[in-house]
């Protein structure tokens, strides 16, 4: 049985993260989003908008970090052989 949490995430938020139909499922989805919302906040935003998108970019942070463990796992298993 293999373990995919990041130590430094508790397993709900693991789940949270997998499950999250809000977010983006594709890394590179995930990698545009981040890079638009990264220009809308150089721009500037008003405080509200500015901490909607600050708090999108976390959670699209976060998504990607796990789908990055996920694929990590996936390749150590490859080179180590099941």
């Amino acid at each position: 049985m293999q373990n995919n949490q990041n130590p430094s995430q508790n397993p709900n938020q693991q789940q949270q993260q997998q499950s999250n139909p809000g977010l983006p499922q594709s890394f590179d989805d995930i990698l545009k989003e981040l890079q638009v919302t990264n220009q809308r906040l150089n721009q500037g935003l008003p405080l509200e908008e500015a901490l909607q998108a600050y708090e999108r970019g976390v959670k699209l942070f976060q998504q990607a970090q796990y789908l990055l463990n996920e694929a990590e796992e996936r390749i150590k298993i490859l080179k180590d052989g099941p």
